[in-house]
């Protein structure tokens, strides 16, 4: 039996009820990531005046290239390592998480781990429509946008976001998702039941 995983919802926690127009990527900064076309979307919505800052969390093989881009670069943070209390801090105060990995095979079968923490800290997240992601299913907090490669359908996602009435409701959603949906007992229960069809 494959079953979903989980995360520690008292390790993310939204900082406010008004989110900064902030997106945030954490994790390791490669190329085959879609770091680079999440900061050419990033380029796009800016350039397209809705403002947005994009920052990183994480180290890698481009943390240096993208620290470059950030110092000439007004919208552009790289944080690189921080702190978990940083982390926590950091992920609370933003309006979207982004998952930019394109349609490869690894992230069409990896665990959601990351949307499942960007949830649980109140943002809405953004992601390519692999498999992974829809196993989530539809929720009114989580925008999907073309597994195609290139930074355009993230961009047009985040602008999509960001020209939304609604989005401290959709943060809130998603922290009751994964309050209700997320935790280890919550999963436990279900797994519990579902082991039941087979005794």
């Amino acid at each position: 039996i494959i079953y979903r995983n989980s995360v520690n919802i008292n390790d993310f926690t939204p900082t406010s009820n008004r989110k900064e127009r902030i997106a945030v990527y954490t994790g390791i900064l490669r190329e085959e990531r879609g770091v680079t076309d999440l900061i050419e979307a990033g380029r796009i919505v800016n350039e397209a005046g809705h403002k947005l800052s994009i920052q990183f969390y994480g180290t890698g093989p481009m943390d240096q290239w993208i620290a470059k881009q950030s110092s000439s670069t007004k919208w552009l943070e790289f944080h690189g390592w921080v702190s978990d209390e940083e982390l926590k801090k950091a992920l609370g105060r933003a309006m979207i998480g982004v998952i930019p990995h394109p349609d490869r095979l690894g992230w069409r079968i990896c665990a959601p781990t990351k949307l499942l923490e960007y949830a649980a800290s109140g943002m809405i997240v953004l992601a390519r429509d692999l498999p992974s992601h829809l196993e989530i299913g539809p929720q009114e907090w989580f925008h999907l946008v073309s597994s195609e490669d290139g930074p355009e359908k993230i961009a047009e996602g985040l602008i999509q976001i960001l020209e939304r009435n609604d989005t401290d409701t959709l943060c809130a959603s998603a922290r009751t998702y994964a309050e209700v949906e997320m935790t280890f007992e919550a999963r436990t229960r279900e797994f519990a039941k579902h082991l039941q069809n087979y005794l």
